[in-house]
């Protein structure tokens, strides 16, 4: 079993409830941290060729949208680096990269 693996994990809701809504998502890296097993941390991807993103294509059809983050906190825009910033809920212990 890999250490890691490519995820796409849900990050926002936009215009929910009406007719725009829109699920939006990040392409991101997984890793278990504890004894778990369970893929309770990330960072963002980095793919630098074809077959990691054929990797990550397969990762994400065999996963799905991984919402494990989305339920156990919140995230916040960052406009200064561009990216999604995870603050979780104050009993989880996950971490993020």
């Amino acid at each position: 079993m890999s250490a890691w693996k490519y995820g796409l994990i849900k990050v926002e809701i936009q215009d929910e409830g009406t007719e725009f809504e829109e699920q939006v998502n990040m392409l991101v890296e997984l890793y278990p941290l504890g004894d778990n097993g369970e893929y309770n941390a990330f960072c963002k991807a980095d793919l630098r060729s074809l077959q990691e993103l054929d990797m990550a294509r397969g990762d994400i059809i065999r996963d799905g949208v991984n919402t494990y983050f989305f339920d156990s906190g919140e995230f916040v825009w960052d406009r200064e680096s561009m990216s999604w910033d995870w603050i979780p809920d104050e009993e989880d212990e996950c971490c993020v990269d």
